[in-house]
């Protein structure tokens, strides 16, 4: 994928303070995002007691929002007051997702195009969080891989391995790296990456445990739902992904090792749930 550059400007409205990309500057409905954000002016995709995802149509094609209320469902169910405390003071996650897009894209990493990352503080200072984003308009690979051929379907897995590999040379560890999570483009073979409230980055390479936290992700991901416990699947996303990083082949062999005998564990947990 190209590099691209984000241009952003202060944004400031209804109480939202943040950042916005430079050519959504002059769109209306944003003058007064409280007014515009609401279920009758979109679809709702996410509703919980945290977080409400909407999509919404504009001029410019369409968008998600996300409303970020807390961290968790538990801090506003529970009372969590750690959870709280780490919301109230934490810096903006709406705008720390907005800044990851800017800097995702400009070394060359799909993910969706980011319009809005802004915070707003009530009167007792509890914050709320907004990202907007561009839709991605390419199927996650969950919907994807049902219409694959097993050619196609080898064919994309070493292609989101080598630009997962990518990704983590670039010092980037997603949060959560599960098929739902990614889009891919069967055209331009790209991957993209979405859900990054919790993606972060390391000016260095970051820990390797925590990429390998990422490949059990993705490899969980592929043998969840299956009647039977193929890693087939899985080994050849591990193998392109090696191949990428330059991993020898007793460390293949070893990371292997590592990563199956958690993911067998937890499909058979989920087997035994799902049986009950």
């Amino acid at each position: 994928m190209k590099k691209r550059t984000i241009e952003a400007l202060p944004y400031a409205q209804d109480g939202w303070n943040g950042w916005m990309e430079s050519a959504w500057m002059d769109f209306a409905p944003l003058q007064q995002p409280d007014s515009w954000l609401t279920p009758q002016n979109g679809k709702t995709i996410l509703d919980l007691p945290c977080r409400r995802v909407l999509r919404l149509e504009t001029p410019r094609g369409a968008v998600y929002a996300k409303i970020m209320r807390a961290g968790n469902d538990g801090v506003i169910k529970n009372r969590e007051w750690w959870g709280l405390l780490r919301w109230m003071l934490l810096p903006s996650r709406g705008i720390h997702i907005f800044h990851m897009h800017q800097r995702m894209l400009s070394m060359g990493h799909g993910c969706a195009e980011p319009v809005l990352g802004a915070r707003h503080r009530g009167p007792w200072g509890y914050p709320h969080e907004l990202f907007i984003s561009r839709e991605v308009p390419h199927d996650t690979l969950e919907a994807l891989f049902p219409k694959l051929d097993a050619i196609q379907l080898e064919t994309c897995l070493r292609c989101c391995a080598v630009q997962l590999a990518a990704f983590h040379a670039d010092g980037f560890v997603h949060g959560d790296c599960i098929k739902r999570n990614l889009c891919y483009d069967m055209a331009e073979e790209q991957l993209y990456f979405l859900d990054n409230d919790r993606t972060k980055r390391w000016r260095n390479k970051a820990p390797f445990f925590l990429q390998r936290r990422n490949l059990a992700q993705f490899c969980y991901s592929l043998v969840r739902d299956g009647a039977e416990a193929d890693l087939t699947l899985p080994t050849c996303f591990l193998e392109a992904y090696g191949g990428q990083a330059g991993w020898s082949s007793r460390r293949l062999e070893d990371e292997k090792d590592r990563i199956f005998p958690p993911v067998l564990k937890r499909w058979r947990q989920r087997q035994k749930h799902c049986k009950h």
